[in-house]
Formats: C-alpha cells, sequence, structure tokens
C-alpha cells in the first residue's frame, strides 16, 4: 500500500518565504553610516530640492515631477503650477529661478488672460529685483495691457519709471492708479517721491539752460575778442592752423572753450574786454615747466619773470636762473624758427605777431638762460627772429604829400582800411604828418619801408602795425586848407 505525499498549503509557502527572506540580507534599508544623506533623498523629507533632477539619482523625485508638468494637462493648469513654483523660488529671494518658473509658465499660452497678467507682474517684480528694471517695465506693460486694471503692474510700473529717473511717467501712473484706488499707500509715497524729484530736475535744467547761455555769451565774447585782435588759433586735431578771424573755428574752437591743462584754467574775459591766457613756459635744459592759470594781455613778461625767478627754483641746482639772464622765444611750427621776445613786451603784442600761434587755448613759451653753452647749442642750427614791441603811439613821417584834395582821400581811405583790420578798443594814436607831394612813405618809428603807391601799400602798413600790437582809435590827415585836423571820415 503506497502512502500519498501531502502537498504544501498556503501558510506553508508563506513560512518558506519568510525563512529564506530572513537567511539573506536585507539590500534596500538605511546604511547606518549614510543614514542621513539616504534619507533625503526621499522626497517627502527633504530639506532642499536639488537644482537639476537626475532621474537615476533621485528616481522617486523625477517621477512626481513626470507628473506635476505632465505635458497631457490643460495649459491653465500647467501655468497654475508654473505659476506657483515661481513664487515659491520668488519668496526664497531666488529670483533668476523665478524668472524662469514664470517664463514657462508664459510659455503655454493659457486662454487665461488674468493669469497670464499674473505671470507678467510676477516676472516683472523678479526682473526688479535683480536689477533689470527695463525688462521689468516691459513686463509691465505686457500685464497692463492683459488687464488694464491691475493694480499691482501699475505700482510696478510706477517703481521702474521712478527707478529709470522717467518722473513725470512714474507720477501719470501713479495718478492712474489712484483712480482705481484713491487710497493706496504705495501710490501715494511713489507719487510724492516722484514729484519733489520731478521739481528739482526741472529746477536743475532751468539752471543749466541758464548756465549754457551764460557760457555762450562769455563764448561769444571771447571769440569776437580774439577775432579782434587777430590772434592765430591752432586746431591741434586737424594739424592746421585756423584763423580766428573766420568763422570755420568757432565751432571748433568754442565747443566748451577749455584749454587742455591739468588745472583745468581757461581764457577769460574781464569787465574791461581784457583778456586773461592760460600760459606754459618751458624749460628745456631741464625738461621742466610752469603753468601761469591767468596772464593778463596786457602784463609784461619780465612781471611775471620777475615773481617766479625772485628765488632760485629747486631743479635749478647752479642757481643761474635770474630775471635779467633768461631770453623767452616762441616757436613758429609751420617754418621750424624761433622768435625772441623782448622781456618788455606785453603777451598781446607777441600774440598778435604774425608767425605766433596758440595752440589747444595754451599759449607756450621757451625759457633759457641767455649765453649759456646750452642756449648756444639749443639754438644752434635754428633760424631765430628777434622781436621788439615798439612804444606807441606809432607816427608816419610823410615829408613829401602834397596839399591836394587826392592826398586827403587817399590818407582817408588809407585809415579806413586800418580801422577794419585792427581792433577798436585800444588807446593808440596814429597820425599822418602831411606836406609835399604822394609818393614814398617811411615809417619813421618803425624804420621800415613802405610804398603806397601801388595795391599792397594798404596791406603792408596794417602788417606792420598789426605787428608790432597797434590799435588804431583817431587818425589824422592833412587837409586842404592845411590845418591838421582829424577827418570826417576817420574819427
Amino acid at each position: 500500500m503506497e502512502s500519498s505525499k501531502p502537498e504544501p498549503t498556503e501558510d506553508a509557502s508563506m513560512d518558506a518565504f519568510l525563512e529564506k527572506f530572513q537567511s539573506q540580507p536585507y539590500r534596500g534599508g538605511f546604511r547606518e553610516d549614510q543614514w542621513e544623506e539616504e534619507f533625503d533623498k526621499i522626497p517627502l523629507f527633504m530639506k532642499k530640492a536639488p537644482s537639476e533632477i537626475d532621474p537615476e539619482e533621485f528616481p522617486d523625485l523625477a517621477c512626481l515631477q513626470s507628473m506635476i508638468f505632465d505635458d497631457d494637462r490643460y495649459p491653465e493648469e500647467q501655468a497654475k503650477t508654473y505659476k506657483d513654483e515661481g513664487n515659491d523660488y520668488f519668496k526664497e529671494k531666488d529670483y533668476k529661478k523665478a524668472v524662469l518658473s514664470y517664463s514657462e509658465g508664459l510659455k503655454k499660452k493659457c486662454a487665461d488672460p488674468d493669469l497670464n497678467a499674473v505671470l507678467y507682474t510676477n516676472r516683472a517684480a523678479a526682473q526688479y529685483y535683480l536689477g533689470n528694471v527695463r525688462s521689468s517695465l516691459n513686463d509691465v506693460l505686457a500685464a497692463k495691457k492683459l488687464k488694464p486694471g491691475h493694480l499691482k503692474a501699475i505700482i510696478r510700473g510706477a517703481l521702474c519709471h521712478l527707478e529709470l529717473k522717467h518722473f513725470a511717467e512714474a507720477v501719470n501712473w501713479c495718478d492712474e492708479g489712484l483712480q482705481i484706488d484713491a487710497k493706496e499707500k504705495k501710490l501715494l509715497e511713489i507719487r510724492a517721491k516722484a514729484d519733489k524729484l520731478k521739481r528739482m530736475e526741472e529746477r536743475d535744467l532751468r539752471k543749466a539752460k541758464l548756465k549754457e547761455k551764460k557760457e555762450q555769451r562769455q563764448n561769444e565774447a571771447l571769440l569776437q575778442a580774439i577775432k579782434a585782435r587777430n590772434i592765430r588759433l591752432v586746431s591741434e586735431s586737424a594739424g592746421e592752423d585756423e584763423d580766428s578771424a573766420s568763422s570755420g573755428p568757432a565751432e571748433i574752437l568754442l565747443d566748451g572753450l577749455s584749454s587742455e591743462n591739468p588745472c583745468g584754467a581757461r581764457l577769460s574775459i574781464d569787465d574791461q574786454g581784457r583778456l586773461s591766457w592760460p600760459v606754459l613756459f618751458l624749460y628745456p635744459e631741464y625738461a621742466q615747466s610752469d603753468f601761469i592759470s591767468a596772464f593778463h594781455e596786457d602784463t609784461r613778461f619780465i612781471d611775471h619773470l620777475m615773481a617766479m625767478f625772485s628765488e632760485a627754483p629747486s631743479w635749478d641746482s647752479e642757481h643761474k636762473y635770474h630775471p635779467e639772464t633768461l631770453e623767452v622765444y616762441f616757436e613758429d611750427e609751420d617754418r621750424a624758427e624761433l622768435y625772441q621776445v623782448s622781456p618788455d613786451s606785453t603777451l598781446l603784442q607777441v600774440l598778435q605777431h604774425p608767425r605766433c600761434s596758440v595752440k589747444a587755448l595754451t599759449p607756450a613759451f621757451l625759457v633759457c638762460v641767455g649765453a649759456s653753452p646750452f642756449c648756444r647749442n639749443y639754438l644752434q642750427g635754428k633760424k631765430v627772429h628777434r622781436f621788439t614791441a615798439l612804444p606807441w603811439p606809432v607816427h608816419l613821417w610823410s615829408p613829401s604829400l602834397k596839399k591836394s584834395s587826392t592826398a586827403v582821400t587817399r590818407i582817408a581811405r588809407l585809415g579806413n582800411s586800418l580801422a577794419q583790420r585792427l581792433s577798436q578798443d585800444a588807446v593808440t594814436v596814429l597820425t599822418f604828418v602831411a606836406s609835399g607831394t604822394y609818393r614814398r612813405h617811411n615809417s619813421k618809428a618803425i624804420n621800415q619801408p613802405c610804398t603806397y603807391s601801388k595795391a599792397l601799400r594798404l596791406e603792408r602798413l596794417a602788417q606792420l602795425l598789426h605787428q608790432h600790437g597797434g590799435k588804431l582809435r583817431c587818425c589824422g590827415c592833412h587837409e586842404v586848407t592845411g590845418a591838421m585836423k582829424p577827418h570826417p571820415v576817420l574819427c
């Protein structure tokens, strides 16, 4: 008789499974040495979400993320989810991630204009705190277009205009918002601040315009004074001479009219119409320089030299720079020639020399010790002209001028020409002494012959007078009666 083997029951199967399970080590639990790190990987217990979710490292979190941001959901639901995520980042002051979340919500292009307006407004707030004020204003304008009465967007727009210093626009936005809520505290504060700054800006603008007009008048007066003195100005940028009497350099040289010097000194004019120039003295022997911020045009060079070298400068180790031993030169850059200036000359007399030019509105002069070895070597090979200022008034003698109406007319025309060429604000009296025939004139004071019988007679005389700083105030001539009286045409 065969005995049958009993079949295992369900309980027996479970017991067998548990027996086998207990015999094997558990692999899914926390390890004692890393339990905190593994515990933090569980989404429910995470202290901080990772910046990037790796499905292999965070499978549970990746699963939840796919459920939340499932593309199969409605665009409105997805946009709202991104809005909530952006709000969380905003509360944590992580404005960059907040901007990204709001941007993702806007990309869903949901059909709810209110939700889109909120996304734009919230992104504008995040952009504002990031310092992207113009981007913030653009988002505000988009939100306002979707929802014109959105008060938060209006407040943010007013703040943007205030930050951009568009004070008038800020006031307008505040007024628009106060029509919606007249008691909105934030709008009242912004409006008060914007209105105050707007008034200050308008006041500063008025002051700037008045200052600009004043400077323009001063510049025009300086330009007229320079033109009247026939001083040559040089445009340093162009590298070409600019005659101050022409209209061309007006825009170039009077645009700010400031000389390029470290002290910021500039050409100025006083109440009497006299000019003061910033002047540079260069000492090539020691590679040193002196800067005079205001050299009055009627002041002599010797006056400044006496004040500057009453005591020996620190760089004059040999103590040889004394006022009476110094020689002053200006350079004719066009011809590479030097002109020695008399110490008794005034600055105006030198600047009016036809070969003297002023660069950057700052006259420059070379100073060295006369008869010194350095001066001889420095001047060797250079052509040097001697320039001496003559006393005034200058008398032009005519030993043979015929007493005729023709002679009187010629002298009158000569005086008129000189009056047009020379400045009218000086005290020089030019006198013509007439007798004999009208042929040839000699300048007794200037001691240079001038022939007036040809076309160049007026130009030559004007050049001589201009060279020596002459100013025409009154011309006397010989009338037919023989009496020496001022001619009515000339005075």
